[in-house]
């Protein structure tokens, strides 16, 4: 087995979680989320997101709230986004 196909079978196997929130921070495919109680969350977004750093930018300006798809990484600070698509 290589080490891609381990990765992509533990991350199928990891539940995922969703949060909401409204775009505060975005730098390249890094990006913070700040919810409704105030609460702020950093996101890297998975390579295989069907987003570009561009439409995280976009999203920013905007100011729309946005639901982030995602699962907690091991050693890393922020949580991998796999999804991130406006609320309306």
């Amino acid at each position: 087995m290589t080490a891609r196909s381990q990765m992509i079978r533990t991350r199928a196997r990891r539940p995922h979680a969703v949060t909401r929130g409204v775009m505060t921070l975005v730098q390249e495919t890094r990006f913070e989320i700040e919810n409704e109680r105030g609460g702020r969350r950093l996101f890297l977004l998975a390579h295989d997101a069907p987003l570009e750093p561009a439409d995280l930018q976009a999203l920013l300006a905007e100011g729309t709230p946005v639901r982030v798809e995602y699962h907690e990484a091991e050693g890393l600070i922020a949580a991998v986004a796999y999804d991130v698509r406006p609320v309306h």
